[in-house]
């Protein structure tokens, strides 16, 4: 039986999973990328973690927070945290490359 983390803030209204992941992390004084280690025995890039985090990850982050999964998901771009503007007429085949468009770097 898995049990929920004593310690976990809920998440702010858009606010970016990466970005969650980082407070909750901080609230037990590790840096985000040792904290994912620890509770999914690899790390995942912020990119991955904002666009398309892996399903069993986001399940254990479910059973740990109280949160749906939905909620969870709701939390990337692909749950719409975080409109992406595109250039009028333009359709990206990934959203990543739309974002390197759009910003100009990659």
């Amino acid at each position: 039986m898995n049990k929920r983390w004593p310690i976990h803030s809920l998440p702010h209204f858009r606010e970016s999973l990466s970005s969650w992941i980082t407070r909750i992390a901080r609230q037990y004084r590790m840096k985000r990328k040792d904290f994912i280690i620890l509770i999914y025995g690899a790390d995942v890039d912020v990119v991955t973690l904002n666009f398309d985090p892996p399903r069993d990850f986001v399940n254990i982050l479910s059973e740990k927070t109280g949160l749906s999964c939905k909620q969870v998901y709701e939390m990337t771009a692909r749950g719409s945290w975080w409109p992406v503007p595109m250039p009028l007429g333009s359709k990206p085949t990934n959203i990543h490359s739309s974002l390197i468009d759009y910003s100009g770097r990659k």
